[in-house]
């Protein structure tokens, strides 16, 4: 669904319109925002998710799932990302009970990369973190 919508943004804007536009997102939406916020293409998005989904078909989730989002964002978020888009990327994370939160910006690449696996964390996942899949939080 998430790289349908944003294959057909593509086609519509193109890629250097959409350079200039802000995303947002929570949990695993977050990864499509973090590349159409890069301006990547959807044919790459695509790949992501597809990689994601056969390791979690094949190699099974359970206690697994941050690893596989770790592999997906070290190809999404280069050295300077957290720089490049921020105020354009808005990265939302529930906390218990009943907190949201959204993030524009950040101080370094890793700030970027933990808050958004805190956007995807359920909290079997994340050993008593208290940030919940924003999906779950609706």
């Amino acid at each position: 669904f998430h790289v349908g919508a944003y294959r057909g943004m593509v086609e519509r804007w193109g890629y250097e319109r959409l350079r200039q536009c802000s995303f947002g997102g929570n949990s695993a939406g977050v990864l499509l925002a973090i590349g159409a916020a890069q301006g990547l293409t959807w044919q790459f998005m695509e790949e992501i998710y597809q990689e994601l989904a056969e390791k979690a078909a094949f190699k099974g989730v359970m206690g697994k799932m941050t690893r596989y989002h770790s592999e997906a964002l070290e190809k999404l978020i280069g050295a300077r990302t957290h720089v490049e888009v921020a105020g354009r990327l808005h990265v939302g994370v529930t906390y218990f009970p009943l907190r949201y939160k959204v993030s524009s910006t950040w101080v370094t690449r890793d700030e970027l990369i933990n808050t958004v696996h805190a956007s995807m964390h359920i909290p079997f996942y994340c050993q008593h973190i208290e940030t919940v899949d924003g999906r779950l939080a609706c």
